[in-house]
């Protein structure tokens, strides 16, 4: 839960409000049941923009948002992949 506000207010947060950035946690998985804490669980995020300069600094902020709050949280990231899939932008 922490993991996804703190990415869902990287654009809010980090972005001029004038600029287009639809960022998405777009699947959370892990455990078998509800009532029992998994030992692993896998994020889905994807990003778009129409700036390069707003996807690349989405780039370096995601994954740094998530190293830290594992951190915080004294967590482990096991994988990550980037760059992200979904980038959207049109040359100036």
């Amino acid at each position: 839960n922490q993991l996804y506000t703190t990415l869902n207010l990287l654009a809010t947060r980090e972005i001029d409000p004038r600029e287009t950035v639809a960022l998405t946690v777009g699947k959370i998985s892990g455990g078998s049941a509800a009532n029992i804490i998994p030992d692993s669980a896998k994020l889905s995020v994807g990003c778009r923009t129409f700036k390069k300069e707003v996807t690349e600094h989405m780039q370096r902020r995601i994954p740094e948002v998530i190293e830290h709050t594992v951190k915080m949280w004294k967590l482990h990231i096991f994988s990550h992949h980037l760059p992200m899939q979904i980038l959207n932008y049109v040359e100036s």
